[in-house]
C-alpha cells in the first residue's frame, strides 16, 4: 500500500458496480475522456471543414443575391442549414460511438470479468483506496465503508487460441487520479504478471488518436506501434493505434510494483 492508501489487487465480483461507473466516466463523461477530447477536436475534423465550406458557400450566395426571396437566397439558406446540421451531427456521432463502445464492453468481456479475464494466465487488476483514507475530507460523519475503485486494467490471455500473445484491455483511471502515475503502476504489474507465463512472448494493446496520454504511456513502457486503422464512420472518423511489446524486455528497465493478495 502506498503512503496515500492506494493499492493494487485482483478484481472481485463486488467491484463490478464501480467498474461499470468508471468505464463510462473514463470514456464518456469526465473531463479528458474520449468524448471530451473528441468534442474539443471536432472543429478540426474533415466533416467540420466540409460544414464550414457549406456555410461559407451559403453566405456567399446570399450576399450575391439581389432579391431576398429569390431561388439563390433559398439555396443559400439551405447550404447554411446543411453546414450547421453536419457540424452538430459530427459532434453527436462522437458521443454515440463512444457510448456504444461502453455498452458493447459491458455486454461482452466485462459481462463476467472473472470468467473472461481471470482464467488461468489472465488477470484483471484494480487500483483501490479505502474510503477511510478520506475521513473528514469528503464525507464528514457519514463515512461509507469499503473502498473506492480508482482504476483498472485487464490481461486477456486465451492460450488455446494464441499461446504466444495476450491483449492488455480496459485501462481506465478515474479523472481525479490521472497524471499521478497510477496507470504506470497498473501496467507494470501487468507486465510483471506476464513474465510468469512461460509460453507468452508478446503483449498487445490498442488506443485511439483521442488518447495521446495512453500512447505516451505505452511507448514509455516498451510498446512499439505496429499498425493504424480508421474507426467510426464518415461523420467522425478517428484512428486506432495498435501496439506490441515483447514480454522479455529487461526487468531492470520496467520494474514492477508489488501485488498484494486479494482479500
Amino acid at each position: 500500500m502506498s503512503s496515500d492508501g492506494i493499492y493494487i489487487r485482483q478484481y472481485r465480483p463486488s467491484d463490478l458496480p464501480q467498474i461499470r461507473d468508471l468505464l463510462f466516466e473514463g470514456f464518456a463523461t469526465s473531463e479528458g475522456s474520449i468524448v471530451d477530447a473528441g468534442r474539443r477536436r471536432a472543429p478540426f475534423m474533415r466533416t467540420s471543414i466540409l460544414a464550414y465550406l457549406l456555410g461559407a458557400a451559403g453566405l456567399f450566395l446570399f450576399s450575391q443575391s439581389e432579391r431576398r426571396m429569390s431561388v439563390a437566397t433559398g439555396v443559400a439558406a439551405l447550404l447554411c442549414i446543411a453546414g450547421i446540421a453536419l457540424f452538430v451531427a459530427a459532434r453527436r456521432e462522437i458521443s454515440h460511438f463512444v457510448q456504444q463502445i461502453c455498452e458493447d464492453a459491458l455486454a461482452s468481456d466485462m459481462r463476467d470479468i472473472t470468467a473472461h479475464y481471470c482464467a488461468p494466465g489472465g488477470t484483471f487488476l484494480v487500483a483501490a483506496r479505502p474510503y477511510a483514507c478520506d475521513k473528514g475530507k469528503m464525507y464528514g460523519d457519514a463515512q461509507p465503508e469499503g473502498e473506492a475503485i480508482l482504476g483498472y486494467v485487464g490481461l486477456e490471455y486465451l492460450p488455446e487460441k494464441n499461446p504466444e500473445t495476450a491483449d492488455v484491455r480496459r485501462m481506465i483511471i478515474s479523472a481525479k487520479y490521472r497524471r499521478q502515475g497510477l496507470a504506470t503502476q497498473l501496467m507494470r504489474v501487468i507486465i510483471a504478471h506476464s513474465k510468469t507465463l512461460p509460453r507468452l512472448r508478446y503483449l498487445t494493446v490498442g488506443t485511439s488518436d483521442l488518447q495521446p496520454a495512453a500512447r505516451r504511456l505505452y511507448q514509455g513502457l516498451g510498446w512499439e506501434l505496429t499498425s493504424t486503422e480508421p474507426i467510426g464512420n464518415w461523420l467522425a472518423t478517428r484512428m486506432y493505434w495498435s501496439f506490441r511489446r515483447p514480454v522479455d524486455i529487461p526487468t531492470q528497465t520496467y520494474a514492477a510494483v508489488g501485488l498484494p493478495e486479494s482479500e
